[in-house]
């Protein structure tokens, strides 16, 4: 565990880190979060994932940990992510440094789960509520 903010060279080492910790494609040395008052970040691995963001029958409860803003960054290489759940879900788009990311999106009011395929290794992360 760890958070991300302050000085943004530390924040970026730390962003390393989650890449140097977790080399296994099938998380073997388990996983890495960075953890913040604001948000949750963690690595995936190229593949598919889904993510469980909230309980029950999709209802938005006091309970929930979530907010609905989330992004997925292609930090290390550019990759072809496809999402389902979200506001603006896509289907085999491009996301690299320079180009297009998928930041800001969110999760949809009724989503259980959010969906994320990805052909290399992308930073996931989602807001925590307040």
């Amino acid at each position: 565990m760890g958070g991300l903010g302050g000085r943004v060279d530390q924040g970026l080492s730390q962003l390393h880190h989650l890449y140097l910790f977790q080399t296994s494609p099938a998380y073997a040395e388990g996983r890495l979060f960075l953890v913040s008052g604001e948000s949750v970040t963690f690595l995936l691995k190229a593949g598919r994932h889904r993510i469980h963001v909230r309980d029950g029958n999709g209802e938005i409860r006091r309970e929930d940990v979530f907010d609905k803003y989330a992004g997925i960054i292609p930090v290390k290489e550019p990759s072809i992510i496809t999402l389902r759940g979200f506001e603006w879900d896509v289907t085999g788009w491009e996301t690299e440094f320079g180009g297009q990311m998928s930041t800001s999106n969110h999760v949809l009011p009724e989503t259980e789960a959010v969906e994320v395929e990805t052909t290399k290794d992308v930073l996931f992360t989602i807001a925590l509520k307040r």
